[in-house]
């Protein structure tokens, strides 16, 4: 075969493998429903059921769909998988359903679940199945944990703690197999925060009258030994509704073994122990440190314990189901890098071990002891034996592959990163970080920035953090540094430049309105500067906006910010007026306001992120990380939350459930079959043909051409 044949199959080899890994972008197909009743407008967002949890319970290698409902019942749902050619809804299948009613007294107030979750409280054990525990937190403050077949296993009530007549504002709950005790079995942590709400908010049903004697009865009977929780406006006491408490109990028992409430690591002259009171004269600044109660006992600045920090990040809270908890390894920096603030230099993985670690004498005593039953062999092995033996974590979502042990919980809250201790509740570290935006490492310097945008028309005025500034309508800005030190970029978000400048001055018509940005992971590296990577922003027009910011790593060329891409897709909503917009009387209507979403998905689980997901609230649209739309999805509902990325099939492929009020949709995802076998025997077929080109070039060297002519 001569080489021009070959050289040009293979570039239609090259031609057809390049058409076969860019085939139609992502399809889903409509897979499963479930549709409860449902509930109406609500006053507060507090009244809203828990998102739904995709999950094996009994490890089957199956996943199961626990919902909530709004009659205060807990629902295990087995997902329909869709047939090749089935492109319809089908209803899921009820597994099992418990009430979260008392047995004898069928009281539903204060039994309405607002949280839920569920995980293993078991260790792994080679071959041998493990089932997940379920626990519930309702209205009224009762924690609830269910066994897989949905068996109660115990119930505890820590009303006490908390004012009456008072909303849950924010709540989280992990559920994971490290024990506090000798002898339990593992953990179940509860936090959660209050916030008091008018009386003219409240959502008052058609049982209205039963409602108020029970809450009168209720607050009679606690009247005489909780009288400082209750009259929470006239004494001005506001700390104890807004503080965040946690509780920790034994997974088995339900017993308490720690709790962080307001008071809790507070000073004595906080609490009202005269005698511990400091001097004023003394000295000023430290009585005044004291007397602000700034920090709990034993708390540090966040600065200790940068990397571990940044590795908590990227941080975002705007409504309560973003409000989360997560297990972490917290440690403290080398204090001759403390001093370092920079952050001209990327500092690394956060949870990598540095150096040499010598532990205490207790372990190297042991180290010692084992090397010498071993033929003196010791070091990191030995190391390694002793640390397995008092430790088997499991994998709880570290983002590195260092093993660590976990010994922090990093709470997400509306107002910053919290990091208590997962063994005695005691305080690390708080970052106090305003709400609605994105706080993260956008260009990997080792410094926290600080990303926000604003709408347009009667939407929220945005002030940048570390400025006094509104900012302008339809614009972001990303700032660098606590306090802030510089900008990174700023820019608009419209599509139309014009559309911003006219839409500060309108007077009527729809409230152009912002999803909160999101990171947009880095793809390729070049020499000296890494690109790609950035912030995603969406606008109620369906304009998605990237932007990026290359950190070189030559002193004399610093940052350089750009705007990565702009296209506007359909993925458009509205916000709707609400009775109280509308001067109609009653409650505001606050169900039916459509979420966005704005996500960047795995499409393999486990995989790289590898697309972009925008939604409103008729249509999704993928969009791969260069900005070019693949695919795309039609929402049968209005979407109430943002959708939820999860593989309910077990094919390996991350699937959708849309949430809309109380009734819930799955989309599977769907991949032609044999494409991935076709696309490997391809490459192979392209890699035989240019190592046939290579030996042909080899073995038969180019010729001489002559160059003297003929003689005449």
């Amino acid at each position: 075969m001569r080489k021009r044949d070959l050289a040009v199959l293979l570039l239609a080899a090259f031609a057809v493998f390049y058409s076969v890994q860019h085939e139609g972008g992502l399809h889903f197909k409509q897979a499963w429903y479930i549709v409860g009743d449902e509930p109406g407008p609500f006053a507060h967002e507090s009244e809203k059921v828990p998102l739904p949890l995709v999950t094996d319970l009994n490890g089957d290698g199956r996943n199961e769909i626990v919902v909530a409902t709004h009659d205060a019942k807990i629902q295990v749902y087995k997902p329909r998988v869709a047939g090749h050619d089935d492109d319809s809804f089908f209803p899921a299948r009820l597994l099992a359903e418990v009430s979260l009613l008392p047995e004898h007294v069928r009281i539903q107030k204060g039994r309405r679940a607002v949280a839920m979750a569920a995980g293993y409280l078991q260790r792994k054990v080679p071959k041998m199945p493990r089932k997940q525990a379920i626990v519930v937190v309702t209205a009224g403050w009762h924690i609830l944990c269910y066994d897989s077949n949905l068996r109660l296993i115990w119930d505890q009530n820590v009303q006490e703690h908390f004012p009456h007549g008072a909303h849950i504002k924010e709540i989280a709950i992990v559920v994971s197999n490290y024990s506090m005790r000798a002898g339990d079995l593992g953990s179940v942590i509860v936090g959660g925060s209050m916030e008091v709400v008018p009386e003219e908010e409240w959502n008052i049903d058609n049982n209205e009258e039963e409602d108020v004697e029970k809450l009168e009865e209720a607050h009679s009977q606690a009247g005489n030994d909780k009288e400082e929780l209750e009259d929470l406006t006239d004494r001005g006491i506001g700390g104890l509704e807004r503080h965040f408490s946690y509780y920790a109990f034994d997974g088995r028992s339900g017993k308490l073994r720690w709790h962080h409430n307001s008071t809790d690591f507070r000073r004595a002259a906080l609490r009202g122990d005269p005698s511990s009171a400091l001097v004023p004269q003394h000295n000023y600044k430290l009585d005044a440190n004291a007397l602000l109660g700034s920090r709990h006992i034993g708390e540090h600045d966040c600065r200790d314990y940068r990397w571990s920090v940044l590795g908590s990040l990227p941080h975002s809270w705007d409504h309560r189901p973003d409000t989360k908890f997560e297990l972490a390894h917290f440690r403290k920096m080398p204090k001759g890098l403390q001093k370092k603030h920079g952050g001209a230099k990327k500092i690394g993985d956060p949870h990598k071990r540095i150096g040499k670690e010598l532990g205490n004498a207790v372990t190297r005593t042991l180290e010692k002891v084992v090397g010498a039953a071993k033929g003196g062999s010791t070091g990191a092995k030995v190391r390694n034996e002793i640390r397995d033996s008092f430790y088997r974590p499991t994998h709880v979502g570290n983002k590195s592959g260092h093993w660590w042990a976990p010994n922090t919980i990093v709470a997400h809250l509306s107002d910053g990163i919290e990091a208590i201790h997962l063994y005695t509740g005691r305080p690390i570290c708080r970052m106090n970080l305003p709400s609605g935006g994105l706080h993260a490492d956008v260009n990997d310097d080792g410094v926290i920035d600080h990303v926000q945008v604003a709408g347009g028309h009667g939407g929220e005025v945005v002030f940048p953090t570390g400025m006094d500034e509104a900012l302008k309508p339809c614009w972001a800005i990303a700032t660098t540094g606590m306090p802030v030190r510089e900008q990174l970029f700023n820019g608009s978000v419209c599509a139309d430049r014009q559309f911003a400048s006219r839409f500060a001055f309108r007077t009527e018509g729809s409230t152009l309105t912002v999803a909160r940005p999101v990171l947009l992971p880095r793809n390729k590296v070049k020499k000296h500067r890494t690109v790609g990577g950035g912030v995603l922003f969406l606008t109620s027009r369906g304009d998605v906006t990237a932007f990026a910011v290359e950190n070189t790593h030559m002193q004399h060329q610093g940052r350089h910010a750009k705007k990565l891409w702009q296209i506007r897709t359909e993925a458009t909503w509205q916000v709707r007026a609400t009775n109280e917009d509308s001067g109609d009387d009653g409650v505001a209507d606050h169900f039916f306001q459509p979420v966005p979403t704005i996500h960047v998905m795995a499409s393999r689980v486990g995989g790289p992120q590898d697309v972009i997901v925008v939604a409103g609230e008729n249509a999704a649209v993928f969009i791969t990380p260069f900005g070019a739309t693949f695919g795309g999805l039609y929402l049968p509902s209005l979407p109430t939350e943002e959708l939820q990325f999860a593989d309910f099939n077990n094919d390996g492929l991350t699937d959708i459930i849309l949430v809309s009020g109380q009734s819930y949709y799955g989309f599977q995802q769907r991949r032609s079959p044999g494409m991935s076998l076709f696309s490997a025997a391809l490459g192979v077929l392209i890699l035989i043909m240019i190592g046939v080109l290579i030996v042909q070039h080899i073995s038969h060297p180019k010729k001489p051409r002559s160059s003297g002519r003929a003689d005449s």
